[in-house]
Parts: C-alpha cells; sequence; structure tokens
C-alpha cells in the first residue's frame, strides 16, 4: 500500500491497519535455545518496524500540518488522529522491544550464574 493510500483511509481502518500490519505480541518466556534464536528475530523484526513506523509518523506530522495550513477542518482532525495512532504503535513497538531484550539479558545472566555454580562444585 503507497503512502497515499495509507493516509486516504478513515481513522479507524488506518488504525485497523496499523494493528494487523505491525502485531505487538511478546513470548510468554524464553526458556529454550529456540526462544532465545526466535526472540532474537523479533527484536530485529521490531527494530524494522520501528524505522518504518517513525518515517510514517514524519510523512503524518507533515500532513496533519498542511491539512491544518490548508484549512481542512475534517482532513486535519483525521489526520491528528492518524499521526496519534502512529505514535501509540511506536510505542508499542518500543516496549515490546525492550520486554524481549530484558528478558534476553536476564535469561543470559541466569545462565551465566548457573554455569559459574556449576564449575565451582565441580572443581
Amino acid at each position: 500500500m503507497t503512502y497515499n493510500e495509507l493516509f486516504s483511509l478513515e481513522p479507524l481502518a488506518f488504525l485497523t491497519w496499523l494493528d494487523k500490519t505491525f502485531p505487538t505480541k511478546v513470548p510468554d518466556g524464553i526458556d529454550t535455545v529456540s526462544d532465545m534464536t526466535n526472540a532474537a528475530g523479533q527484536l530485529l523484526m521490531f527494530t524494522n518496524e520501528y524505522a518504518y513506523i517513525s518515517e510514517l509518523a514524519s510523512l503524518a506530522r507533515i500532513l496533519t500540518r498542511k491539512a491544518k495550513r490548508e484549512g481542512r477542518k475534517s482532513d486535519y482532525e483525521d489526520m491528528v488522529d492518524k499521526r496519534d495512532a502512529i505514535e501509540n504503535k511506536m510505542s508499542a513497538i518500543k516496549q515490546c522491544y525492550q520486554g524481549i531484550s530484558r528478558s534476553i539479558t536476564v535469561r543470559s545472566e541466569n545462565n551465566e550464574e548457573l554455569r559459574m555454580l556449576s564449575s565451582h562444585y565441580i572443581a
């Protein structure tokens, strides 16, 4: 979908598109090597999504100001809604990234402590 097509959607349809295109689901836990690999992949995905959403946010700010300057009240209000939806999605993506990153860090630290303890008792 092009930028023009996206921003021509009604605000509710735009929000639905955001939610379907950029789901913000994180794993319930990171317990296995496979979970760790999947989590690392999700971090990369969220990074790419955040970059794209940031571009959308910049364009939304420009289009919002343009609608206001041109006195198109209804378009302006719709663009404010879309801009806010984008900013909220950016925040959600950032929170998901940070949550997964913290989980990986905690899991890695726990594994390191277990390795240290087991090497201590083996020696």
